[in-house]
């Protein structure tokens, strides 16, 4: 009897799927985090936990280090700079600087620096709309109706909300518990669904079923948003791995020629009021409120909707853009 020791340094896209060892292997991270697939359970190690592979046993490990959470920035895009003028109360003087920006939030690859000076004091904003690496990254791939309307007359408010997959999860049941799927005389029931992360903006469709076949399959896919009927939709829906073997082992053959998979795919749709309501709510609060004595703000929203959705492994996030107008009024004027 013995052992030995190596180091193995993955990039974070590195994928080891259906390993087999001959022996039996203890993993033990040292930097960055590790999701490890072993038959049907899932594993997210972190630095220093330990985790015990059988050999003979079939797993899979990705580096997920970069994956758990979208990098994300936030850009200002300094239109113009504008002196207010002077206050005092006693010994204490203000100097009020308004700056006129646009910020945004950028997802994905770090945006290059802006090496451009802040514009002059009082000076015109120099663009009429979103600009830069912030809108080739967020608004690019916008309808060209939605895009337009993108311009400084008023505010415009990007949030990602996220959707906890437990409450996901009884909207999805409720649509499918009882739905019938049958082949010629044989049938199933659904008798229960949810849905689960995965990574990858992927997630995992789990649907129960009884019937004249007793078990659970598996369908992944990758939420997509519908901006026409404001809900999310699992797009490219099919079984896993795991599921697609048992039903080529082991499974009837009518239940693998059914037409589960579509009736599934048809009745996986989402909504994401949850996410504009809370986008609402938070802007009735932030934009109607009394700042002193003499001054207040007063808000209109005009709009707000959902414009994308992503998934990671512990919530499926819906992005909301609201846009109104703003109003700052000093002893009841504007």
């Amino acid at each position: 009897m013995g052992y030995s020791f190596d180091i193995f340094i993955d990039p974070s896209d590195r994928v080891r799927n259906d390993f087999l060892y001959t022996t039996n292997e203890l993993v033990t991270v040292m930097n960055g985090k590790l999701v490890l697939i072993i038959g049907r359970e899932r594993i997210i190690a972190e630095p220093d936990d330990k985790v015990g592979l059988l050999k003979g046993v079939r797993h899979s490990g990705k580096n997920l280090s970069s994956e758990l959470e979208p990098a994300s920035w936030l850009q200002f895009n300094i239109d113009k700079v504008q002196h207010s003028g002077f206050s005092g109360i006693g010994p204490i003087v203000n100097d009020t600087i308004h700056v006129t920006a646009k910020p945004v939030i950028v997802f994905g690859s770090e945006p290059p620096a802006g090496v451009a000076p802040l514009p002059p004091l009082d000076s015109p904003p120099t663009s009429t709309g979103f600009h830069g690496a912030a809108d080739a990254q967020l608004y690019g791939t916008l309808p060209a109706t939605l895009a337009n309307r993108l311009t400084p007359t008023g505010f415009h408010v990007v949030a990602d909300f996220p959707l906890d997959y437990p409450s996901l999860s009884q909207s999805l049941a409720a649509r499918l518990k009882g739905k019938r799927v049958a082949v010629k005389g044989d049938f199933i029931v659904i008798t229960d669904a949810a849905i689960l992360g995965r990574g990858g903006n992927q997630v995992v469709l789990r649907i129960a079923f009884g019937g004249d076949a007793t078990g659970h399959l598996y369908f992944v896919g990758k939420p997509e948003m519908n901006m026409l009927t404001q809900s999310a939709q699992i797009g490219g829906l099919r079984l896993d791995h795991d599921s697609e073997q048992f039903l080529a082992k082991n499974g009837p053959d009518w239940l693998a020629h059914s037409s589960i998979r579509e009736l599934v795919m048809g009745e996986a749709v989402l909504g994401v009021t949850a996410a504009t309501d809370r986008m609402r709510d938070l802007l009735r609060m932030a934009l109607n409120r009394s700042i002193s004595q003499t001054l207040s703000l007063q808000g209109t929203i005009t709009s707000v909707q959902g414009i994308g959705v992503f998934a990671d492994m512990n919530s499926l996030y819906v992005r909301v853009m609201s846009d109104g107008s703003l109003n700052l009024k000093v002893e009841g004027k504007p």
